[in-house]
């Protein structure tokens, strides 16, 4: 167990925090954790049949290229992972979902983040009389989760929360028979 001694230095930005803490361990020891205060999300896996899903394509300036990766975002502050999942689906796809199950959470970088993400799987989807935002996705693509698979491996495919959650939804659907 490790104790908050002090914050030597914060970065505050729209959607999260970055804190630069000093630590006392148990063993008396005293270093520093750089600790990112990121609120919660979601990723939602829309399925259009059985063995597609739908995934949005957008612009990730970190990564100066675009991606292709399952619909996810930010929970909103008093909103419950199953609400945010929806309106995700929706700003991100044009889709609503009338069966929306959510099939775990996990933190993506434990070691310094605070982030949990809410995976859903999304059944009998239908079509919505908005468009996907076109601020943020550059398109919206059918994908047989075969050919998903592909560009995973083939590193066509990089974000590593549709790389869990696709893993995380077969895994459970072999689990359940």
């Amino acid at each position: 167990m490790e104790t908050r001694i002090r914050t030597l230095g914060a970065l505050h930005a729209k959607s999260f925090s970055v804190d630069l803490d000093e630590v006392e361990a148990d063993s008396g020891g005293v270093t520093r954790r750089l600790v990112i205060r990121h609120p919660s999300a979601v990723s939602v896996i829309p399925f259009i049949s059985p063995n597609e899903a739908l995934l949005v394509a957008q612009y990730r300036y970190a990564q100066g290229r675009e991606t292709l990766e399952f619909p996810a975002g930010k929970i909103d502050p008093g909103e419950d992972p199953e609400t945010a999942a929806a309106r995700e689906l929706a700003e991100e796809t044009g889709y609503k979902a009338d069966s929306l199950k959510k099939l775990l959470a996990f933190g993506p970088a434990v070691g310094y983040s605070t982030e949990i993400i809410h995976i859903f799987a999304a059944h009998d989807l239908s079509p919505l009389d908005v468009a996907p935002d076109d601020h943020e996705i550059t398109r919206v693509e059918t994908m047989k989760l075969s050919r998903l698979k592909e560009l995973i491996l083939a590193g066509g495919i990089i974000d590593g929360t549709t790389m869990v959650s696709l893993a995380v939804y077969e895994w459970l659907a072999r689990e359940a028979g």
